[in-house]
């Protein structure tokens, strides 16, 4: 079997793929009240991202040919590209989950999470906590989308950065995790204001974009409140799910992709994840028929 056969009904199929997915979610979000038999009255989604490789062929500095065939020598720019990986369910069932991943921008990911949090029951009177990062934007795009939205800041997230200001104050290294855990106590306890006021007494300027990063996700870090609430504090469901959705095709020894490719393969992860596998392969048997 040719490998440019293969290649060629892999890139249609993906192709397919990417279509099949965005009409389910389309449906979904068409419906909203309308498209699931249960409602459910919390729903909750998690973010995060993997980095994939990617490669783009372009003309080489020096006009040479190969010299069989005689055409013009290419080079190729590798890149490193984010793709995020989201998913949604009822608060109180684990196990029932709608994935979503995407290669873009963050406002094509958040509607993509919206219409997968319709296929789990929300409601316009649903309450939804979301768990991600603190990515520039993110926090905004999820909010612009999702009313009732209680935005959870990933404490590991957090705690990076507390590291990071420990070591900016040149606090010994066996001496920051005393310092990290005790104002992670702090801010947990409340009011974070206080913690924000006493961080910038220091006059640091990692210290200080500390402080303005906690002024930022003020109410997105009252752990102890969600915890006490049964909602995570982390995103490490989503996080494992990138060995199985995107890492386990996408992210094979020396693979590099083209970024037009990605969005394409990634549906075709996502059929997989979200058991909607037999459901298309269906619908492309229906329609050769036709």
């Amino acid at each position: 079997m040719e490998r440019s056969w293969v290649r060629r009904e892999v890139q249609e199929k993906a192709l397919l793929a990417e279509e099949y997915v965005t009409k389910i979610l389309g449906k979904a979000s068409e419906n909203l009240d309308n498209n699931s038999p249960e409602k459910t009255d919390k729903i909750l989604l998690e973010l995060d991202g993997s980095m994939l490789r990617t490669g783009i062929y372009l003309p080489a500095k020096k006009q040479e040919k190969t010299p069989k065939r005689k055409l013009l020598k290419k080079t190729r720019k590798i890149d490193w590209v984010e793709v995020r990986v989201g998913l949604a369910r009822p608060v109180e069932q684990k196990e029932k989950r709608t994935f979503v991943a995407r290669y873009g921008k963050y406002p094509e990911l958040t509607q993509n999470l919206k219409s997968a949090a319709y296929l789990q029951g929300m409601s316009v009177q649903s309450q939804i906590f979301a768990v991600a990062d603190g990515a520039i934007g993110l926090k905004e795009a999820l909010e612009a989308e999702l009313q009732n939205l209680q935005f959870i800041l990933d404490q590991p997230h957090l705690l990076q950065h507390l590291y990071e200001g420990a070591e900016a104050l040149k606090i010994p290294t066996n001496q920051r995790k005393n310092w990290v855990t005790y104002l992670l106590h702090l801010i947990e306890k409340g009011p974070v204001t206080t913690v924000i006021d006493k961080l910038r007494q220091h006059g640091v300027e990692r210290i200080d974009r500390l402080a303005n990063y906690l002024e930022r996700f003020q109410n997105n870090i009252q752990y102890e409140k969600f915890r006490s609430l049964g909602l995570p504090i982390g995103s490490g469901e989503i996080e494992s799910s990138h060995k199985y959705i995107p890492q386990k095709r996408l992210k094979l020894p020396g693979a590099t992709w083209h970024p037009d490719s990605l969005n394409p393969m990634l549906a075709l992860r996502i059929l997989k994840a979200n058991h909607w596998w037999q459901d298309f392969w269906q619908e492309i048997r229906l329609q050769s028929l036709a």
